[in-house]
């Protein structure tokens, strides 16, 4: 990217009305800047980079260029600072080019959504109890008398819970009971403390958000163009018969052969039948299809 010789001419005319461009250029010729030059022609550059004013037409006009010239392709906003930042400077620079960009209906069309997910986060619950609660396969059933899993596999189902089978909880002990309930206590407590954790990091990025009738929301383009009436083609119905099979008749002669036998010569024809493609085209007998189809053979061959 070079700067053009118009431009370049407006952007000095402009740099002349510019009150910061012009402090700078004060301070440039009284040798308290190092960081800014001024040209032989008069330009005020800093570094190697042209001062662009603080003019909006001027700053939008480069930012179109590097965005929608069709050199550039639409280039994001990272990709098209680093194409601007060797050539132009102003103050606001890296934000004028972020917002430009935003603004690109194309971009927001085509390329990847990178804005936050609307909605909190809603974990799954802790279970309060045991885990055959939320399992209907080891529920008691009162019309058969025993749980699911015990009449499938012939014994009662077992949980993480020690004592879940009635009368265990006495032959257990009080202390091993105590002990598991203290684990399962400790365990649910860590499990609400990573839920927690998971869920306010998440909802810092995310936005509650609430519509209503008739209102306007940006939605993404889709290529929807194959739905389109020109795209639909309308195939031949075909009559099933009572086997459901169908019966094919022949369209046309693609092409002619002689097979040579020992004794004899046998005329052949490929022939593309209906409801096929010329691919599925059959090699046949052309007495036979002459006998049986006659009206083929009136049209010239492809």
């Amino acid at each position: 990217m070079q700067v053009k010789h118009s431009s370049k001419i407006k952007i000095k005319d402009a740099q002349e009305k510019d009150p910061y461009l012009l402090k700078m250029n004060t301070k440039v010729q009284e040798g308290k800047n190092n960081q800014f030059i001024i040209q032989d022609d008069g330009m005020l550059l800093n570094g190697k980079r042209v001062c662009v004013p603080n003019v909006e037409e001027l700053r939008m006009e480069i930012m179109h260029e590097a965005h929608y010239a069709p050199y550039a392709m639409h280039p994001g906003s990272t990709k098209m600072y680093r194409d601007l930042r060797p050539y132009y400077w102003w103050p606001t620079m890296k934000k004028d080019v972020g917002e430009f960009v935003a603004r690109c209906l194309t971009c927001q069309q085509v390329k990847a959504e990178h804005q936050a997910r609307t909605g909190k986060l809603h974990p799954l619950s802790i279970l309060e109890w045991k885990w055959k609660d939320h399992d209907g396969f080891c529920c008691w059933v009162t019309t058969i008398g025993i749980a699911p899993y015990e009449a499938l596999y012939g014994r009662k189902c077992r949980s993480p819970i020690c004592w879940s089978i009635e009368g265990l909880r006495q032959l257990e002990g009080p202390e091993l009971v105590q002990q598991t309930m203290d684990k399962i206590q400790t365990v649910k407590k860590y499990l609400k403390a990573a839920q927690d954790r998971q869920k306010r990091y998440v909802n810092k990025h995310r936005r509650e958000m609430e519509y209503e009738v008739r209102e306007k929301v940006f939605l993404r383009f889709h290529h929807g163009g194959n739905l389109e009436i020109r795209h639909i083609l309308h195939e031949p119905e075909i009559e099933i018969l009572e086997g459901l099979t169908y019966s094919e008749e022949p369209i046309e002669i693609l092409d002619r052969s002689i097979k040579e036998l020992r004794n004899k010569e046998i005329s052949m024809v490929k022939v593309r039948w209906s409801h096929h493609s010329p691919r599925e085209a059959t090699w046949e007998v052309e007495e036979n299809m002459r006998e049986k189809y006659p009206y083929i053979f009136s049209e010239p061959v492809r």
